[in-house]
């Protein structure tokens, strides 16, 4: 796979492969690679389709390996010309796609974010609960296996994708029933309001996590890394084509659009900056009138050294 993409980047290099440019000026992209899956960005021409079949074939020839074509597809842009899309699928013999469907258990969005894109999640849900029998477990027992099961099916997607609310409502519904030990057909009382029973255990709760509360905490994760690790493809791609060179703090508050993560980023923005810090540590990346301070002191997340 490593000479495959060296391969795209020598023909990139020489101008022959139009990786597709994120932004004008900005990063292009070719390719991207993981495991044996494999993306490739390019002009909707005869010709460069032509280059991507010939690339594929020499790798295939070198390595003995092959495409499955029966898995591939083409997504195209919306203003592709209906003859160009019918020659390039002519031409790498793959289907032409509108949505690339799910991707290791989690949706490629690629459109509008709707409650129905994640119902595959509430489905798995409500599998688990459906073989667990509740009367035959303690209170303890049914805490643990949401924490230890529940919760780890929702977080997966989680990590990568804003949920929508109404989704995040309703799993936290199928908990709150499953923690009482009701069914979807037998209802029993609250013994404990639900906002006891997500606080903290050092505050009287039980510590079962609220879907939203997951959610948040996933996306501020992401805003984290988008901070401590700009220079990474992925953050660069986001900054170049809805930050603009502008800081991030600079974009809180303000109505946003752009994908389903980056508004989830911008959601926890104000979130995320309360809990950064900054140690200055031998100065040389501190800079005095652009760092942020608070009450005429530095923020700092610890001593000074």
């Amino acid at each position: 796979m490593e000479r495959l993409s060296q391969l795209i980047e020598t023909h990139c290099l020489a101008g022959r492969w139009k990786a597709i440019p994120i932004t004008r000026g900005g990063t292009r992209l070719s390719h991207l690679m993981f495991a044996d899956d494999v993306v490739l960005f390019g002009e909707a021409s005869r010709e460069q389709a032509q280059l991507v079949q010939d690339c594929l074939h020499e790798f295939c020839s070198a390595s003995g390996q092959r495409v499955s074509m029966l898995k591939s597809n083409i997504y195209f842009s919306p203003n592709t010309n209906a003859a160009v899309v019918a020659e390039v699928c002519n031409i790498l013999s793959m289907k032409q796609t509108d949505n690339f469907g799910r991707y290791l258990g989690v949706p490629a969005i690629n459109g509008q974010v709707t409650k129905e894109l994640f119902q595959g999640v509430v489905t798995r849900v409500d599998s688990r609960l459906a073989g667990w029998k509740t009367k035959c477990l303690s209170l303890a027992g049914r805490i643990t296996l949401i924490k230890s099961t529940i919760t780890a099916i929702t977080a997966y997607v989680m990590q990568s994708a804003r949920l929508p609310r109404s989704v995040c409502d309703d799993l936290d519904k199928k908990i709150r029933r499953f923690l009482r030990g009701g069914t979807a057909l037998e209802k029993k009382p609250h013994l404990v309001a639900w906002g006891t029973v997500i606080q903290d255990k050092e505050h009287e709760g039980l510590g079962v996590l609220s879907m939203r509360q997951l959610n948040m905490a996933f996306l501020m994760k992401l805003n984290w890394r988008l901070k401590t690790q700009p220079h990474t493809l992925w953050a660069r791609i986001l900054q170049e084509k809805y930050g603009r060179g502008r800081d991030l703090e600079g974009l809180a508050g303000r109505r946003v659009s752009g994908s389903n993560v980056w508004r989830g980023i911008m959601d926890t923005i104000d979130l995320t900056s309360k809990g950064m810090g900054m140690a200055i540590g031998d100065g040389r990346l501190t800079n005095f009138w652009t760092h942020k301070w608070l009450d005429g002191t530095l923020l700092l997340d610890h001593a000074l050294s």
